[in-house]
């Protein structure tokens, strides 16, 4: 049975969420401020409709760092207590804590990308991502899993076991959550660039628009290409 070298905290998501996050809150709470003003007050006189291209703007770039904002509060907030009795899952509305001796079923799964490990009880379950946390932890934590339940419950072990290589620290790591975000910023930058060359600022709003939403579709194929497809056994 692995050993845990977790502190207090137990097992927090990796700082990539944090940086991920101060820079969306940043990019899109900058994008609302400069949009709205700029249609609000009609600077160029290109917006026919002042008033509703600056709503518009406002509700989509909120809506933006909204989702910045919930990164961010999963950063500080969720963390992972595990030892050798229970394992408690903090969130950033709700916590969920299991028994190990309660444990009835344990699905170990290739997807989403770094895998996860479902743990149910009679009354409850809990999910658990691997690719939030950092790579030596990762490792731990499986290792830890893996050794504490008794095998004759762990559903797809063995399949997950083949599919992943233990992470090693140096290595730089495929993430498809960064290529989401990039992907959203440019056909986010791609879209308002369409709309400068709706309202009549000249075609090279448009040739720049859709570079951007090339771009976008670049890193879109590239979630796509990086998928880990689920088997029989994962989606039942």
């Amino acid at each position: 049975m692995a050993n845990l070298s977790t502190g207090q905290d137990g097992y927090r998501p990796r700082r990539y969420y944090l940086i991920v996050g101060v820079l969306g809150a940043t990019f899109f709470s900058t994008m609302g401020i400069v949009s709205f003003v700029a249609a609000y007050w009609n600077i160029d006189g290109s917006f026919p409709r002042p008033l509703l291209a600056a709503i518009i703007f406002g509700i989509f770039w909120s809506a933006m760092l909204l989702l910045s904002v919930w990164v961010l509060l999963a950063y500080f907030r969720e963390h992972l207590i595990v030892d050798r009795t229970a394992i408690t899952q903090h969130g950033i509305l709700r916590s969920t804590s299991v028994r190990i001796a309660d444990a009835t079923e344990i699905k170990w799964r290739r997807i989403p990308l770094g895998g996860s490990i479902m743990i149910r009880t009679a009354n409850r379950k809990i999910k658990i991502y691997f690719d939030n946390f950092a790579a030596n932890q990762r490792d731990e934590l499986i290792a830890f899993l893996h050794g504490t339940f008794a095998p004759e419950i762990q559903q797809g072990w063995s399949v997950f076991a083949e599919s992943r290589v233990p992470s090693d620290p140096r290595r730089p790591q495929k993430s498809r959550a960064a290529a989401a975000v990039c992907a959203l910023l440019l056909f986010a930058i791609g879209g308002i660039l369409g709309y400068c060359w709706l309202v009549g600022l000249g075609v090279k709003w448009l040739v720049l628009g859709i570079v951007n939403a090339l771009a976008g579709l670049w890193y879109v194929w590239r979630i796509w290409k990086f998928r880990v497809q689920p088997t029989t056994e994962e989606t039942a």
